[in-house]
């Protein structure tokens, strides 16, 4: 069987609507010879007379009855789904698509989107907040158009641009003792309860490495970390973004000796094309926030 294209299945249903072959022209906008065209091929391809002429109007053999059911049924699908392609191409078109992790989606992006706004006041962004395990996935899958994370655990396929850095400083309750000194190191946690979190840099082996050894607990989600802390008993280290500085009942305070930051950058892959859209917003970080 020979390949059928969708126009002669179009010409098909048509001219068993409409009765005839000018009728069916007039209703596709095309000329009556390109109907009788379509039906034709159609019909040796099927191998299959698909009608007959009685009275000046064309009827439905047997076989053009069984025909017609499913070309209806395949074009309504085929255009549909069209239909939907279209639509999402047009909606991912317009659509600003961002993954980031929690602190940097809490402190940093909203300041950053608060300012683009005013520039592109039309623009939408869909921000996808997550783990960086899964920030990763969402820009190796390219689900997003760029992410805002940190960097050292990014893909070295990636490409990867700097923008700022984040101090890592002691948080623990108000009052606790560790803040009767007046600067903070890193041998002072030693003789503290230290919780471990998932924001210590695991490529760091002095510091961080040093701390995971004397760590009493690791605790990974940030609102049960914060109610441990607020019991006054233990200490943690936190980059300043990932501080809930609305919390009063906490403290950060920066440790020295040496300074520790970790790098936040915007990650993409090499091969992503961005749409208007997300360059201005990719251009707009790079030019005020690094």
């Amino acid at each position: 069987m020979k390949k059928i294209k969708i126009n002669q299945l179009r010409a098909f249903v048509a001219v068993a609507d409409e009765g005839g072959y000018r009728q069916a022209a007039a209703r596709l906008k095309v000329t009556q010879p390109a109907i009788s065209q379509a039906i034709n091929t159609l019909e040796a391809s099927l191998q299959k007379q698909l009608f007959v002429s009685k009275q000046a109007k064309f009827q439905l053999t047997p076989h053009g009855e069984k025909l017609l059911v499913r070309a209806r049924a395949f074009l309504t699908h085929h255009d549909e789904l069209f239909a939907f392609m279209f639509q999402t191409e047009v909606a991912r078109l317009d659509m600003i698509a961002v993954a980031t992790q929690p602190s940097i989606a809490q402190q940093l992006l909203p300041e950053i989107i608060q300012s683009f706004m005013q520039t592109y006041p039309l623009a939408k962004i869909n921000v996808r907040d997550t783990t960086i395990y899964h920030v990763n996935q969402l820009v190796a899958d390219n689900k997003v158009d760029f992410a805002i994370c940190t960097t050292h655990d990014a893909d070295e396929s990636f490409e990867i641009t700097p923008i700022c850095r984040d101090q890592y400083g002691v948080v623990a309750q108000q009052n606790h003792v560790i803040f009767q000194r007046e600067k903070l190191t890193w041998k002072d946690l030693r003789q503290f309860s230290i919780i471990q979190n998932s924001t210590w840099d695991p490529a760091d082996v002095t510091q961080f490495n040093a701390l995971d050894k004397l760590a009493q607990m690791r605790v990974s989600n940030m609102n049960s970390l914060v109610t441990l802390l607020e019991t006054g008993q233990s200490v943690t280290i936190l980059p300043r973004l990932a501080f809930p500085e609305r919390n009063a009942n906490l403290r950060f305070v920066p440790l020295e000796n040496p300074a520790k930051f970790r790098q936040i950058g915007l990650v993409k892959r090499p091969d992503t094309v961005l749409n208007e859209s997300a360059q201005n917003l990719y251009q707009f970080i790079l030019q005020n926030y690094r």
